[in-house]
């Protein structure tokens, strides 16, 4: 074939090969509602006009076969016979059976040897059961004078003909121009004869509608993969070169050039933005082959599974989401096989015969999400606990230190699983270390949460980007560097008072961070850069970038921390590929190189992951405290009355300083706009007490013992909780500091809304019930449904 003849065979094959991506999920949707006509004609139409062009471009295999799955589709949409599980089987088989041809088409450019005479034959029996079967459902002659109705209704020949004339209006119109470009060159016109020439090679007049779809498909060109590479690395480069301008800008009083430099930021940014959305394709691109993975292993392992598909519209790097999607098919295939019970299970559990997985994608701070939940049997943490004995994972001491969350991750470790863990623990555990290592090669990460009994949710957290990502700058020595930010959970720095937090356990030098022991690293030691070396005791501060690695927490001790920006990644040269400490380079914006940490790979470096247990819980009970007591960290504040209330930090899902002027009422309640969300923000005093009569200039600012007005701040403390999986915003005055409590100790409560009490240094702390207060703010949030 020639080169325009090969084009429009790859076109073909790239539109049919789409269309049989959304066939597969409209015959699975089907098996719900068996007589959605929508559904019924799309696959109808698709298999149709696949007919048409395979015959006209000369693939009569593959035209054969989807005219005898046509056959049996018309039937299904004229309503002649019902759908029923084995033709929907026998209908994805006829799918598997085109992909298959697409592939003979592009290696050897014919649609292979093979007729598939037993598949036509299976089409055709299910049509003549289904017809049989059809036939004697039939009551009275009422209902066929319908059908039949309907049926001639179905058969328009000119709607027919209007849908194959739009479809195919683009293969066809490729076709006349290339025989008129073949008749041309070979007849060798003169100038004069050209004309008539090109007329002929004007396509067969348009029927009415035509103009519209034309318009539809010159609103999108394809471009190759390649080119929007090369775009990206260009809009890098632009990237850089912007930093470094506005960097290197000394302010003057030539306010052009400070102008133009503002001009030339805001485009690069918004180019940047668009050519970021040229990578960027839905995650339904990839969520679109569970559905028919999960049917398929429900059906061979005889449960009733029903998958639940969210936010598919998230967009996501390409690259990403190649490279999740063995780990994630790993994961759906785990849920399914070995997550849900059996229908008798479930039945004597009291449960819905029908097991659910759920996958959710959604965005969030910059990073994308996706969640894969499932309401199985969840995880015993007391099989985990003995398989890692039995394995000489952990000693009893390190797991009776453990939560049941950090107990339950351990299945990622390598070597844990086996067959009899399949068997005790529903199969989590399977490969798990290899699907945790694959999704941090991408910079995300894999966290567990399980319920005895109610199930497990598997939640992935993956930058939306490999190109470009926010990264905090750091120093050691002389040397910058970058930490990816999806690596770091906070940041610490140590007063000279506080020096103490850093200790010695067992020779390792470790960080009490909230009573708790993590290891601590010395990032100079670890890369072997010169740095200026003080004791403890002579050094003013320290900064301390505490990371989250493999579910544990690592400090990292660096010399000087600057700020977080995105950067644009380069990957590594031949001579530093093998050093796993580091994951890629970016260019600074004053032109000097910085390699990117790899906090993964620097923690097993360090054998900080294998050679410490990370949450070590600090041994400071007091001997009138029970065993069963366990404690809570509480978070304290200053109240603008000068009073005190804690909430409990497990109810906390950041902390923000956010602009008082930013905030409005919309609807008689305080909101204000939060990450791209409209966040409602409620303030704790008027909550439990009324305060309409007080004075407005409490609103304003704090008072203090005396009662005198203190100086007002520009910015309000605002704790955002996650209420019935809706964020909301709490304000209860200054922010202090976090004390380890035990909340058994505390004291009656005062009023509504509030736990208890609490004395810390000799101040009366309210405990609150965060869930009462936003229940009386808004009673609503309870009921409502964020599915």
């Amino acid at each position: 074939m020639s080169d325009e003849e090969n084009e429009i065979v790859r076109e073909f094959i790239i539109e049919c090969s789409e269309q049989m991506d959304q066939v597969d999920n409209h015959i699975l949707e089907l098996e719900n509602d068996p007589t959605n006509s929508d559904l019924l004609g799309i696959i109808f139409r698709a298999f149709h006009n696949m007919k048409g062009a395979s015959g006209f471009l000369g693939f009569h295999k593959l035209e054969s076969l989807t005219h005898v799955g046509e056959n049996l589709l018309s039937k299904l949409r004229d309503g002649d016979i019902v759908l029923s599980p084995s033709i929907t089987s026998a209908l994805m088989a006829m799918g598997d059976a085109v992909r298959i041809i697409f592939i003979n088409i592009e290696e050897t450019g014919g649609d292979g040897e093979d007729d598939f005479e037993k598949l036509k034959s299976r089409l055709s029996e299910e049509l003549k059961i289904a017809i049989n079967a059809k036939k004697s459902d039939v009551k009275n002659s009422d209902s066929d004078k319908k059908e039949i109705e309907k049926k001639e209704e179905a058969k328009d020949p000119l709607d027919l003909e209007i849908e194959e004339a739009l479809e195919m209006a683009k293969i066809r119109r490729q076709k006349q121009l290339l025989e008129a470009k073949q008749k041309l060159e070979k007849e060798q016109p003169s100038n004069e004869e050209e004309q008539p020439a090109k007329e002929k090679a004007v396509p067969v007049k348009r029927k009415r509608g035509s103009d519209t779809q034309t318009s539809i498909s010159d609103s999108s060109i394809r471009v190759n993969v390649e080119v929007l590479d090369f775009l990206m690395n260009l809009v890098g480069e632009l990237v850089l070169t912007r930093n470094q301008i506005v960097q290197n800008y000394v302010p003057t009083e030539d306010s052009d050039i400070s102008k133009s430099l503002q001009v030339l930021n805001r485009i690069t940014s918004e180019l940047q933005e668009e050519v970021m959305k040229t990578r960027m394709q839905p995650i339904n691109n990839m969520f679109s082959k569970f559905p028919r993975i999960v049917r398929g292993l429900a059906d061979s392992v005889n449960k009733k599974i029903r998958l639940d598909i969210i936010g598919k519209e998230t967009e996501l790097d390409r690259t990403l989401i190649e490279s999740l999607r063995d780990p994630l098919t790993h994961m759906v295939r785990n849920s399914v096989d070995h997550g849900i019970e059996s229908q008798e299970k479930r039945k004597a559990n009291g449960k819905d015969p029908e097991g659910v997985v759920v996958l959710k994608a959604y965005h969030e701070s910059g990073y994308v999400h996706i969640d894969i939940i499932d309401d199985g049997a969840g995880i015993d943490p007391k099989i985990i606990k003995a398989k890692a004995i039995e394995k000489n994972l952990k000693t009893d001491e390190q797991l009776d230190s453990m939560s049941d969350k950090e107990i339950i991750n351990m299945i990622f470790l390598p070597g844990f699983s086996t067959a009899e863990v399949i068997t005790n623990i529903s199969g989590r555990g399977v490969g798990m270390d290899v699907v945790r290592t694959n999704i941090e090669k991408v910079g995300g990460t894999v966290e567990i949460n399980s319920v005895l009994g109610k199930g497990s949710t598997f939640n992935l957290k993956v930058p939306l980007t490999l190109a470009i990502m926010p990264a905090l700058i750091i120093s050691v020595g002389k040397e910058r560097l970058a930490i990816p930010q999806v690596s770091i959970q906070e940041l610490q720095l140590i007063e000279k008072e506080d020096m103490n937090k850093l200790e010695m356990l067992h020779g390792t030098p470790v960080l009490n961070l909230r009573d708790e022991f993590i290891p601590l690293l010395y990032l100079n030691e670890q890369l072997n850069i010169d740095s200026e070396e003080l004791e403890k005791n002579e050094q003013e501060s320290i900064s301390v970038v505490v990371l989250h690695v493999d579910n544990q927490m690592i400090g990292l001790v660096v010399d000087e921390i600057f700020d977080s920006q995105e950067i644009v990644v380069k990957p590594l040269g031949p001579q530093l590929e093998g050093l796993t400490v580091y994951a890629g380079a970016t260019i600074l914006g004053d032109g000097n190189i910085a390699l990117i940490v790899d906090a993964l790979g620097l923690a097993q470096k360090a054998n900080a992951l294998s050679n410490f247990d990370n949450k070590i819980k600090k041994a400071k009970v007091d001997e009138k405290f029970d065993e069963v007591n366990q404690s809570s960290q509480l978070l304290i504040c200053r109240t603008t009355d000068n009073g005190r209330m804690g909430i409990p930090l497990d109810k906390v899902l950041r902390l923000e300083s956010l602009e008082k002027e930013l905030f409005e009422f919309v609807g008689g309640k305080e909101v204000i706009k939060y990450r791209g969300n409209i966040l409602q923000v409620h303030k704790v005093l008027n909550i439990l007490i009324d305060r309409r009569k007080k004075n407005r200039d409490e609103e304003n600012g704090t008072i203090d013992e005396k009662g005198k007005k203190l100086k007002i701040g520009l910015n309000e403390d605002v704790i955002i909780l996650e209420i019935n999986s809706i964020e909301v915003g709490l304000i209860c005055g200054e922010i202090m500091d976090t004390f380890n409590v035990y909340l058994n100790e505390m004291g009656a409560s005062t009023r509504k809304g509030v736990m208890g009490t609490l004395v810390i240094d000799e101040k009366v702390i309210e405990v609150l019930d965060v869930e009462d207060i936003i229940k009386t703010a808004d009673p609503h949030i309870f009921s409502m449904d964020v599915g």
